[in-house]
């Protein structure tokens, strides 16, 4: 069966709540400093939510490679076989994103673990040195317990380290993906004004 617009709507708007974290009362929200600079608003009511939900899809697509996303070709007039390679690939860009996600809550949580204990540590140390003062007969083996918690802290600090570095690399990943759903979003709106052009110019030929 060829798919229409009311069906591949309702399907890219599940996903776009889905993934891109915009609930559908979102998209339905009139932007106020939009409809400010409007002369007659009331006509826009149904217009704006769908640039608003154009917008986020498009951003989608572009975070899952989609280069040639059109709203015609994929929207308003959806060809079977380009919304299959669609749907394809945003199954692998959530995927790609579960596992990312994944990672990156791990490696914060790590991240989070490996604080705490290092100020626990930092904190430890400054009450041994603190009580080194009042007990200098058993400072010998307070220094090698010192020793101890100094070399476990330079640890830590190596692994604090490390990890900073992969997550420096995750959300340098996820500028990146910004940036491409940026751009993506750019070029719908040239799409966007040129088929406006094309039917204004093909009413002026009516």
């Amino acid at each position: 069966v060829k798919p229409n617009y009311d069906f591949v709507r309702q399907l890219y708007e599940n996903l776009v709540v889905l993934l891109v974290g915009v609930s559908r009362e979102e998209m339905q929200q009139p932007v106020f400093n939009a409809i400010d600079c409007l002369q007659f608003p009331e006509l826009h009511d149904n217009s704006i939510p769908n640039i608003v939900f154009s917008k986020n899809l498009s951003k989608l697509m572009g975070a899952s490679g989609l280069q040639d996303f059109s709203l015609v070709k994929d929207l308003y007039k959806p060809e079977p076989a380009r919304l299959r390679r669609n749907l394809s690939a945003i199954i692998n860009f959530a995927k790609f994103r579960e596992e990312k996600l994944s990672l990156f809550t791990e490696l914060q949580d790590q991240s989070d673990g490996l604080s705490a204990r290092l100020a626990s540590l930092k904190e430890e140390h400054k009450r041994l040195g603190a009580d080194e003062a009042e007990h200098r007969e058993a400072r010998d083996a307070e220094e090698e317990e010192t020793l101890k918690l100094e070399k476990e802290t330079i640890e830590l600090e190596a692994q604090l380290r490390t990890l900073n570095k992969e997550q420096a690399v995750l959300q340098s990943e996820i500028r990146t993906s910004k940036s491409v759903s940026k751009e993506m979003s750019d070029k719908v709106q040239e799409e966007k004004a040129k088929l406006e052009e094309e039917n204004k110019k093909k009413e002026e030929l009516k």
